[in-house]
């Protein structure tokens, strides 16, 4: 009797929430001490290919305050056969600190990069202008010069 009383209150009481959260988006770059090669990669090229800024959609479990910003090499990173991951830094501007990983990392899902920072759920966002440097990193750790890009939204 006690058990089917905690299990109706359990049940009555409760309330269905959904959580939101983002699994692991990048692989870490581990060197690899076989490969024999010091080669510089090419310094890569990247585009934006998406920026989509967070909002409130009425579920304060979702993801909708989330911001994202994707980014793709134009050139398909094996061509040259030497780059297999990539650094992100901010060099310009004011952004959130924890947006790009210190370390270089690689793509879990194609080419593209995406990344995720809490944006809020206002119906206003702020615009955003900042520069980044981004560098290829070849299998034994050899960094290419840097190329840089820069990455605006004019808020909402």
């Amino acid at each position: 009797m006690m058990k089917t009383a905690i299990t109706f209150i359990a049940l009555f009481f409760t309330q269905v929430t959904w959580g939101c959260s983002f699994g692991p988006r990048f692989n870490s770059f581990l060197e690899d001490p076989s490969y024999r090669s010091d080669k510089k990669p090419s310094a890569p090229i990247f585009e934006v290919k998406g920026i989509k800024r967070g909002y409130d959609d009425g579920n304060g479990g979702s993801c909708s305050d989330a911001g994202m910003i994707t980014l793709s090499p134009l050139e398909d990173p094996d061509k040259f056969g030497v780059t297999v991951a990539y650094t992100f830094k901010l060099v310009e501007g004011e952004f959130e600190d924890s947006l790009f990983p210190q370390e270089p990392v690689s793509s879990r899902i194609g080419t593209s990069f995406t990344f995720i920072w809490f944006d809020g759920s206002n119906e206003h966002q702020e615009p955003i202008n900042f520069k980044i440097e981004i560098r290829g990193v070849s299998p034994s750790g050899v960094k290419s010069e840097p190329s840089y890009l820069q990455i605006t939204h004019p808020g909402t």
